[in-house]
């Protein structure tokens, strides 16, 4: 058995694919761009930009100054709703939230999850969840389409942990974070350009870090 549950009658296995820690990909992709001459600029967010007449020249205003660009590229997903521009209008945010476990013993980690393999099940709302290296449980799932976080998210999350792994019932919990995700209608990305010249990626609906 791939799984350690009952919950579950049947399951469909992709070997093509895996799980990555997202923060060491995002790190990884910034050092990739620096070595090939990016600027990047830190706790600098957005807050408009102003085309220069005749072409695609933008100037992006931030609070601490002013970046010009021959070409602009939105690609904050559901964290660039505060820039008002029409595209905004085709998606919306959504919070998505995570727990870790402290590390378990090394035999109930066998039993719950012997392949080590990363789930996801099929509910609308899913569950999905996947064995850290030093052998933590993270079990996301739960949405707030208001903005605001869930009450006790915590602790619903757990509960739907335990009601799958009944064994991890007495584990502690160490850490729980959350983040928004962009979502459209039919949860397919909005990827194009504007006739000002605006290229924009987003609405990937909980699937960009696969996607990109």
């Amino acid at each position: 058995a791939r799984l350690g549950t009952r919950r579950y009658v049947a399951g469909l296995v992709d070997h093509g694919s895996g799980h990555v820690n997202p923060l060491a990909y995002l790190n990884g992709l910034a050092r990739a761009a620096e070595k090939a001459g990016v600027t990047v600029f830190e706790q600098s967010a957005a807050c408009r930009f102003v085309h220069q007449p005749g072409g695609e020249e933008v100037n992006v205003y931030t609070d601490r100054g002013v970046v010009r660009a021959d070409r602009l590229l939105l690609c904050g997903n559901a964290y660039q709703r505060h820039l008002a521009t029409p595209m905004q209008a085709m998606i919306m945010p959504v919070g998505t939230y995570i727990l870790a476990t402290a590390p378990l013993p090394e035999a109930l980690a066998a039993e719950i999850l012997p392949s080590g393999v990363c789930v996801s099940d099929m509910n609308f709302v899913l569950d999905y969840f996947r064995m850290t290296p030093d052998r933590r449980m993270l079990f996301g799932g739960r949405v707030s389409y208001s903005g605001l976080p869930p009450v006790a998210v915590a602790h619903r999350l757990k509960r739907r942990m335990c009601a799958i792994f009944p064994a991890l019932d007495g584990v502690p919990l160490t850490h729980c974070w959350g983040g928004k995700v962009a979502i459209t209608r039919n949860r397919l990305p909005h990827i194009g350009r504007t006739p000002q010249g605006v290229y924009f990626a987003h609405g990937y609906s909980g699937h960009g870090l696969a996607l990109s």
